[in-house]
């Protein structure tokens, strides 16, 4: 198991600051949030295809910018992800 948690901080810079990520890190974390939101959204009820409420729009701009942050490296990347899991979720 150990190997697995430093093959994953080496490539999604896991304990970095932002500041310290490198462009190919945070393009890994963007391709890994892609995937995690696209099986996340297809979990939900498929309401962001439906028609949106103004609800609606706000969990999908609360979702953005929360899956963002995992991305930037501004919030830590899993505890990230599995708050966006929560708010897909909710709506």
């Amino acid at each position: 198991m150990t190997g697995l948690h430093d093959l994953m901080e080496m490539l999604l810079g896991l304990s970095l600051r932002s500041q310290q990520l490198n462009v190919a890190q945070i393009c890994l974390r963007a391709a890994v949030v892609y995937l995690v939101m696209i099986a996340f959204v297809r979990f939900g009820k498929k309401r962001f295809l439906g028609r949106a409420t103004a609800f609606d729009a706000i969990l999908v701009i609360i979702i953005g910018s929360t899956a963002a942050r995992a991305i930037t490296g501004n919030a830590p990347f899993f505890e990230t992800l599995a708050a966006v899991f929560v708010l897909v979720g909710i709506g």
